[in-house]
């Protein structure tokens, strides 16, 4: 064999050496790109759920969050501060995963339970008033328009989450310490 022949070979040889490092790292970044969303959906799946715990933990967190969704006008500067910290967190963690669904992280089917909590809040008298006075302030454009766009098609069916808590357990007022008594038919 020539020296030019070897040449050839060893050219050849480095081409399938780099094709098969290419392809090699082709797999390691879409493994890695599954991953970070897969760490992206548990983390938006925790952060909603950890969300939600807050306010159900929390005596005073959870009266003050349904006395502002009923719109009550003898909250404390305490309670309506608290309202306030509340709805600004609920949007929050909404905005994120809304805008995990945008990048093709968070499944159709996940956005659209955050979609309907969100409008379900947001039809309670007293977040109406709380959206209307805080969204101009503190959210972005995009994700006053997304809400603002559910409000305005949301179903009929979808009633505020104040009117389903009061169907539920009764008025906010007839709450015991140790949990509503449910009333058996």
């Amino acid at each position: 064999m020539e020296i030019m022949e070897l040449g050839a070979i060893g050219e050849l040889v480095g081409g399938v050496a780099v094709l098969i490092t290419l392809v090699y790292l082709a797999l390691q970044v879409s493994q890695n790109v599954r991953q970070q969303k897969l760490s992206s959906l548990q983390a938006a799946v925790l952060g909603y759920s950890e969300r939600i715990e807050g306010i159900l933990g929390d005596a005073d967190r959870l009266s003050a969050f349904w006395k502002g969704l009923e719109g009550r006008r003898d909250m404390s500067a305490g309670e309506r501060a608290k309202f306030h910290a509340i709805m600004i967190g609920t949007i929050s963690v909404f905005e994120n995963n809304w805008n995990l669904y945008r990048a093709g992280v968070l499944p159709h089917e996940q956005i659209v339970v955050h979609e309907h909590d969100i409008v379900a809040i947001l039809k309670s008298p007293g977040a109406v008033m709380w959206w209307e006075a805080s969204k101009r302030q503190i959210f972005s454009e995009s994700i006053k328009h997304h809400i603002d766009g559910l409000l305005r098609d949301s179903a009929p069916e979808i009633a505020a989450l104040s009117d389903n808590f009061t169907r539920l357990f009764g008025p906010l007022d007839s709450l015991h310490d140790d949990g509503p008594e449910l009333e058996h038919a």
